[in-house]
């Protein structure tokens, strides 16, 4: 969560503190919801359907 929030991991580096945690708890709510809102009006494709990977 905290690296989501901007937290950069070093050596010395103190621990995360609540609001870089806070702030990636609320990157990863709103990727939930583009997920939500992505299968609602666009619904997955069956896989006979998909697109062959290159």
């Amino acid at each position: 969560m905290a690296i989501l929030g901007g937290y950069i991991y070093r050596k010395n580096a103190a621990p995360p503190g609540h609001q870089k945690t806070w702030e990636g708890w609320t990157r990863v709510t709103i990727m939930a919801e583009a997920y939500e809102l992505r299968d609602r009006f666009e619904p997955p494709l069956a896989a006979s359907q998909q697109e062959p990977r290159s």
